[in-house]
């Protein structure tokens, strides 16, 4: 009986890894905030659809490149600065969100997987979003 449950679980789950795995494309581009590249930040793609996985990449001189399977997206931008000294029981310097919960906890910012070709996206951010 344990067996069948064992094997049970296996079906489950192996399908739901390796599938998405194989379905994943690229997803690349550039972020600037302030017309200037986002030295380093982090990028979420979440899918619209709750029971796809979400993807997440980091940006590094304004650019990301993510893994992510097909269909919509919301996009969700973060990155912190350093602010003040440094402190030594911290051991770095206070950090500052520096772009606003509009690109990121509260984004309307989409973009939309293709199963096919070049995904490259890139997130041109004002200080003020429109």
């Amino acid at each position: 009986m344990r067996g069948l449950a064992c094997g049970l679980c296996l079906l489950v789950l192996l399908p739901a890894s390796g599938c998405l795995g194989s379905r994943e494309r690229k997803v690349s581009g550039t972020v600037t905030w302030e017309g200037k590249p986002v030295p380093d930040g982090t990028i979420n793609l979440i899918p619209t659809d709750p029971n796809l996985p979400a993807a997440t990449g980091k940006i590094v001189n304004g650019a990301y490149e993510v893994f992510a399977v097909p269909g919509p997206k919301k996009v969700e931008i973060y990155a912190s600065r350093e602010v003040g000294e440094f402190l030594p029981h911290m051991g770095m310097a206070a950090r500052e969100m520096y772009i606003p919960e509009e690109y990121n906890a509260l984004s309307t910012l989409t973009l939309e997987v293709g199963a096919s070709g070049e995904n490259t996206y890139s997130f041109e951010l004002p200080e003020k979003p429109k």
